[in-house]
């Protein structure tokens, strides 16, 4: 099982699932269907995209993600990458940012917008006009997808009209509440098949459907992306990254004592010589 965080990061980065719906017909062809060579973890030599990252900030999971796309353009696909977070100006005005523009192995010039997001499904929309709400409330799954389409991509037409194709490239998860019941229908931009989590606020931890052998583990930022694993016999008792229930709640009560705000944990179990994650939860701050 491959070990470095940076490459499991990176293969899933790459070979996860789209979380918006890449069908062209969708959005008026303004989204050319995605699909790129994937990763092979034993491939990826770890040393090297530890030394590519280690002089880069990366605290924002954002961040860590375009650094990670601009990795495997650069070092796998070895294309050639034109401008990478472009600040677009007017003046003393900045307009915007283009993520990326770069020459296909055909020599196509490509402009992408990448992201990567995180949305909790509500039942009630709480007055946001979407039921696909940011753990930062101001994000919405509408008001991203009206901003990527009506104002990100169409920037390059603007100040690079020579662009031949404009993409987005967005991976994510949508997090649901296990007591609550799925949406019957879901925005027309977003993929029937994105990855999935849960989301309880504190006081609900305890009705988490329970694991035999359950562990859990906090995850801090940037590394939200790739599924958690441990080996089992490097787990010991009082080891303070997997955590039993009772662990986690007063783990997660502490943290909130000092920053209210959201925390992402991952729920594991044992499967052969490892705890793999089964399940991602958003844990959020009771409600006032």
């Amino acid at each position: 099982m491959q070990s470095s965080q940076h490459v499991r990061d990176l293969t899933w980065a790459i070979n996860s699932r789209s979380l918006i719906n890449t069908d062209s017909s969708v959005v008026e062809n303004r989204i050319p269907s995605i699909d790129p060579d994937t990763v092979d973890p034993y491939t990826v030599d770890a040393g090297h995209l530890s030394a590519f990252l280690a002089d880069k900030p990366m605290r924002r999971v954002g961040r860590y993600f375009e650094l990670l796309i601009l990795y495997w353009l650069q070092h796998i696909r070895c294309v050639d990458v034109v401008e990478e977070s472009l600040q677009v100006r007017e003046g003393n005005r900045t307009l915007g940012e283009i993520d990326f523009l770069f020459r296909d192995e055909e020599g196509c010039l490509t402009h992408w917008e990448v992201a990567i997001k995180y949305y909790l499904y509500h039942a009630d929309d709480l007055g946001m006009g979407c039921h696909y709400i940011g753990p930062n409330a101001a994000d919405t799954f509408d008001r991203k997808m009206k901003r990527l389409f009506e104002h990100q991509l169409p920037r390059s037409e603007v100040y690079f009209p020579e662009v031949q194709r404009r993409e987005a490239f967005v991976k994510g998860r949508i997090f649901y509440q296990p007591a609550q019941p799925r949406p019957l229908a879901i925005p027309q931009l977003l993929s029937p098949d994105h990855h999935q989590g849960a989301w309880v606020y504190l006081s609900q931890l305890s009705t988490l459907p329970p694991l035999k052998d359950e562990r859990f583990k906090v995850l801090r930022k940037p590394y939200w992306l790739s599924d958690e694993t441990a080996a089992i016999k490097t787990v010991v008792d009082g080891d303070d990254r997997l955590l039993c229930r009772d662990g986690l709640r007063t783990v997660v009560a502490e943290q909130y004592a000092s920053h209210v705000r959201p925390v992402l944990i991952s729920q594991l179990q044992p499967d052969g010589q490892h705890f793999v994650e089964s399940t991602r939860i958003f844990v959020m701050p009771d409600r006032q």
